[in-house]
């Protein structure tokens, strides 16, 4: 029998990796509290504006102990950034020709910043420690300027 018979039947299948939840602490029956907001925790939110998404992804390592954790995600479309207001300046647009503005890219990010934090019952105030932000947009981006212009809404978005 041949070597490559069984790869008919056998396809390669992908290999999704989940991260465990961070640990959470009882004191008696009922649900826990999660260990991060008893426990010295280091924050981060990453957030990461692209062609098609918008991420917000929480992280936060156990000081203590030095493990990471991945304390909620959150994923928006891109192209439900709000429409241009009156007397905003269009520097781009989505890959599905959605004009983009630097107050309106500010908003989107805000809105997803925030909305990440509140599913974790977390304030941005006062448990956030340092956010990381990028950007994939590559569309409809003709000069320096425009790419400048949309970096700037990003980290808008982030104060």
């Amino acid at each position: 029998m041949c070597a490559r018979f069984l790869e008919r039947f056998f396809k390669p299948t992908p290999h999704i990796v989940e991260s465990p939840p961070p640990p959470s602490l009882s004191h008696g029956p009922g649900d826990g509290v999660p260990e991060y907001r008893v426990k010295p925790y280091f924050i981060v939110a990453s957030v990461e504006m692209g062609n098609t998404t918008t991420k917000c992804i929480l992280t936060g390592t156990n000081l203590e102990t030095g493990r990471s954790y991945v304390i909620n995600k959150t994923v928006t479309m891109s192209r439900d950034v709000r429409r241009p207001l009156p007397g905003e300046t269009i520097f781009g647009e989505t890959l599905d020709g959605t004009e983009l503005t630097r107050e309106s890219v500010t908003d989107l990010v805000r809105d997803t910043l925030i909305r990440c934090h509140n599913e974790a019952h977390l304030s941005i105030k006062d448990d956030l420690d340092f956010v990381v932000r990028s950007t994939g947009v590559v569309a409809a981006m003709d000069s320096p300027d425009q790419v400048g212009d949309f970096v700037i809404a990003l980290a808008n978005g982030c104060l």
